[in-house]
Parts: structure tokens; sequence; C-alpha cells
């Protein structure tokens, strides 16, 4: 009877334990990847399922300046080793001064979705608010584009300040992503990227 008892303690036991057992997963992780576009370090965990070439520019104006006043654009650009199909576009704008309106999510959401409209006509497109880089954006899907593939845009606000006057944050720099790689590649870009200031 004894027997019969601890038997079935065992199997009561091991019908617990390997549940457990079988969720325990380590997570190995993705390689992280270090870029320098100009003044501007970007680093990125990197999911894609080949190797890229990068190119970098600068560029300044005076149209679409704040006030006025001259912005500075830097860009980095990746480009998928098998063609230029699929491309990851990501650029730095920095204005002269801190402005709290680049916040706006209204203002965001319109650069997504124009940044999106210029990808050749997708059929559909949604917008949707998502947190990048520790900063709230605009994150656009468009679907059924050129070529029947995706296309992916964010914008959102960098090196957030406060204006101790207003108490308010603010920002003197607009980062504008475009994908076209496959989602995987862009949920890991946006999930991890992370942008300094370096010079």
């Amino acid at each position: 009877m004894r027997a019969i008892i601890a038997l079935a303690v065992l199997a009561t036991l091991s019908w617990v334990m390997v549940p457990v057992s079988l969720g325990t997963q380590v997570d190995l992780g993705l390689p992280r990847v270090y870029e320098q576009c100009n003044q501007w370090s970007i680093s990125f965990e990197w999911n894609g399922p080949e190797d890229y070439s990068r190119s970098v520019s600068h560029s300044t104006s005076e149209a679409g300046g704040i006030g006025g006043q001259k912005t500075s654009t830097d860009t980095l650009t990746l480009v998928s080793s098998s063609g230029f199909s699929k491309i990851i576009k990501v650029v730095m704008t920095q204005y002269p001064s801190e402005d709290p309106s680049l916040q706006d999510f209204a203002s965001l959401s319109n650069k997504a979705l124009k940044a999106a409209s210029s990808s050749g006509g997708c059929s559909n497109i949604t917008c949707s608010a998502r947190d990048i880089d520790g900063n709230r954006g605009a994150f656009v899907v468009g679907e059924g584009c050129k070529g029947d593939g995706k296309y992916y845009s964010a914008v959102y606000p960098l090196n957030l300040g406060l204006d101790k006057l207003k108490k308010v944050t603010t920002s003197d720099t607009l980062i504008t992503f475009t994908s076209t790689f496959e989602r995987d590649t862009t949920e890991a870009f946006l999930d991890t990227v992370h942008i300094d200031r370096s010079a």
C-alpha cells in the first residue's frame, strides 16, 4: 500500500516539474552592431538573414528649419547584400534649438505617413504609437506596396531635455526611420536601436 502511495506522489511531482523544465529557455540574443554616422553613434541588434553594405551622408539646409534657421541632416543607409530591394534608412535631423512641438504625436504621425507614402502607393497604411529608444513616436506599416511588399516607417524625437521654466520636455532632433526589410528584421532594429551624439 505504501509503495502505491509513493508511486502516486512521484507521478504527481513529475507531472508538476516537467512543464517548468520545458518552459526554461536560454535567450542567446542577437548580435549587436555598432555604426558611426558622422556625429552620431548608432547601435542595434541585427536579425537580417544576410549582410549589408552601408553608406553615410550629411547635409545642411535652411528650408524647414524652425524659425527659418538651418537644420543639419545625417543619414545612415543599410542596403541588403542581395540587392537594392531591401533598405533601412535612418535620418537624424537636428534643429538649431529645442522645441516642444517636435514631440507632438499628430506631427510625428504626419511625417511617418509622408515617409510611407513615398514608397510607391501602398494599398493599406496603418499608424500607431510606439516607444523607440525610450521615446514615444509614430510607427507606420504599409501593405500592398510596390512589388507586393511591405514598407515600414517611424518618426520619433531624440535628446529629450527639460525646460525648467515651462516644465515640459523638449527635443532638438527628429529620427526618421524607413525599412523595406522583413518584419522580423525591422522589429529587431526598432526594439533595440540606440542613438547617441558622439561629437
